[in-house]
């Protein structure tokens, strides 16, 4: 695709870019360089001043604290639980009653081990095609 030329000192035609395709995934913008500059010099000094204004009670502060430097953790590596080895259906539910019993101690939360029934249940699929599968077969051999 070719983009018409400009003559100099004028705009480009209307419809057309400077830059067709346009920035590349993952650019950053000069402020945010700049302010990644900043913080990378100056940060242990930046959120000194911001604990010890949240300390005096600067509600600003306790939002920027809490909304910014502490961003919220999205996903984390699980702590290791024990969970019975999942090779058949009892297997499966046993690793369950496991991730249940882990939750309620507290030793994970619920999304994570909400997570981790989900790759449960589509083992426990595998297993069902599995033995259909040979179930089949067999039946097949038979005939």
């Amino acid at each position: 695709m070719t983009t018409p030329k400009r003559a100099p000192g004028k705009p480009w035609p209307k419809g057309t870019s400077g830059n067709p395709r346009g920035k590349l995934p993952g650019t950053k913008s000069r402020q945010t360089l700049i302010a990644q500059y900043l913080l990378d010099v100056d940060a242990a000094s930046v959120v000194q001043v911001i604990v010890a204004a949240a300390k005096s009670g600067d509600l600003g502060a306790c939002r920027a604290l809490l909304g910014h430097i502490l961003t919220p953790v999205r996903e984390r590596a699980l702590p290791a639980i024990y969970l019975p080895a999942a090779d058949d259906a009892q297997g499966v539910q046993q690793a369950l009653g496991a991730l249940i019993a882990a939750v309620a101690e507290g030793r994970l939360l619920p999304g994570e081990a909400q997570a981790v029934a989900g790759l449960l249940t589509a083992k426990l699929k595998i297993i069902e095609a599995v033995e259909i599968e040979s179930r089949l077969t067999a039946l097949e051999k038979k005939a």
